[in-house]
């Protein structure tokens, strides 16, 4: 009795040592492969492979190939018309189908402000009903002339020739006070009237004998951002007409602000702004 005593717990931690080893020996029987050692296999429910009904996909790649003819309401969800495009237009095969397109937008436009000085010198000389009159048109002495009444001439404006022709005279004569000497004296105010052709506009232009009168001009040149085509040579102005890509078009007006044009197919008003504007 001492000696369990003693001993009590040294007995009880082996005895608990024994009944682990025992219950991991039981376990490991338990888990032990049976057979060859190799995995368990159950072959009881293995059937054998069915071939696949490849009739349901014929039926569908049929469908693809040529799809039933639309039968709904609305607009059909798919296209299936062949288009073509020629380079201008874009059309349905067989059937031509012109693509509306403004082409007056592909133009970029510069408007020059031109401005040269007119004057009617004198009344030069006066032979029976036949008054011949000085005037000068342009820079310089380049523009002097005497003409009469009826004259129809040339003259070069920044290069390009427009015509003048002398419509009417007004001898006038008026009575001012002079600030240097105080008294009243004879002045002469007559008015020689010619008319300018440019482009299509025809304006008459009234001049006062011995003042200069600046006479101003607005003309305007294109650049297409498409094709790089340019203008024709010489400027565009106020009743200008020009072709680009197969449509006519005329300039109604010019400003520094904008190019009024017309389309002379369909009458239709377009408004393009100058995207540079140059004073001379």
């Amino acid at each position: 009795m001492e000696f369990l005593k003693k001993h009590y717990e040294k007995i009880m931690l082996a005895l608990v040592s024994v009944l682990l080893m025992g219950t991991a020996l039981m376990l490991m029987g338990t888990f032990e492969p049976k057979g060859d050692g190799g995995p368990a296999r159950d072959d009881t429910n293995i059937s054998r492979a069915q071939p696949l009904d490849t009739n349901e996909l014929k039926a569908i790649a049929a469908l693809l190939k040529e799809p039933p003819p639309w039968a709904g309401t609305n607009e059909k969800p798919f296209s299936i018309e062949m288009w073509e495009w020629d380079g201008l237009d874009l059309h349905k095969a067989g059937k031509r189908m012109a693509v509306i397109t403004n082409v007056i937008e592909e133009l970029d436009w510069t408007v020059t402000l031109r401005t040269f000085p007119m004057i009617f010198k004198s009344l030069a000389s006066r032979v029976g009903t036949n008054d011949i009159f000085q005037i000068n048109i342009g820079l310089g002495g380049a523009g002097t002339r005497f003409v009469k009444i009826g004259d129809s001439f040339l003259q070069p404006i920044y290069g390009v020739n427009e015509q003048f022709t002398v419509r009417g005279y007004e001898e006038k004569k008026v009575k001012q006070k002079n600030p240097r000497t105080g008294g009243e004296e004879t002045v002469d105010v007559s008015v020689l009237t010619l008319e300018r052709r440019s482009g299509s506009e025809v304006k008459n232009i009234p001049l006062t004998v011995g003042r200069t009168q600046y006479e101003r001009e607005p003309v305007a040149t294109y650049y297409s951002t498409m094709t790089g085509e340019r203008s024709p040579p010489g400027d565009l102005k106020r009743g200008s007409r020009f072709a680009y890509k197969g449509e006519q078009f005329e300039i109604l007006d010019i400003t520094e602000r904008e190019v009024l044009i017309k389309a002379l197919k369909d009458g239709r008003i377009e408004r393009r702004r100058p995207s540079k504007v140059i004073r001379q």
